[in-house]
């Protein structure tokens, strides 16, 4: 029997000038439903900062800037209901053109600020990995839910 092996992936957090993130709700499983940010798989020899920008355009039709090559935040989640496992790299971004947009695998985008995630945070609607990440990168105060 064949080894599965984790899947890589990358994540945009993409910020406006009054601090906000750019958030996406997921239109497809694993986790339909759920708030997250901008991103996905890398594909076979890609780059994963030219995944970042692949995906920013696929999901949300924005061209953006990779405010700092180094990652912010890296992310291992299992999702056993779909046999994946999944490790995302997170950068901070910018949008340098376009308006987000409801795109491909995705429901819905808002910007969001730290009380709107909290609020989704409430509600079982924010996936685990990005509320780690926005704690860390944004400083926002988003305890673990139980």
């Amino acid at each position: 029997m064949k080894k599965k092996r984790a899947e890589c992936a990358v994540a945009a957090i993409i910020t406006d000038r009054y601090r906000r993130v750019l958030m996406t709700q997921r239109d497809r499983e694993p986790k339909a439903g759920m708030w997250h940010l901008p991103g996905g798989g890398v594909e076979m020899g890609e780059g994963h900062l030219a995944a970042l920008a692949r995906e920013a355009q696929e999901e949300v039709g924005v061209d953006i800037a990779i405010l700092e090559a180094r990652p912010q935040f890296v992310a291992s989640t299992l999702y056993p209901d779909v046999d994946r496992h999944v490790v995302a790299i997170y950068f901070t971004a910018r949008i340098v053109r376009g308006k987000p947009r409801a795109l491909d695998g995705t429901r819905q985008v808002q910007w969001a600020n730290e009380k709107k995630a909290r609020a989704w945070l409430k509600q079982g609607l924010l996936l685990d990995s990005c509320r780690r990440a926005l704690a860390q990168t944004m400083g926002w105060h988003l305890p673990p839910i139980d």
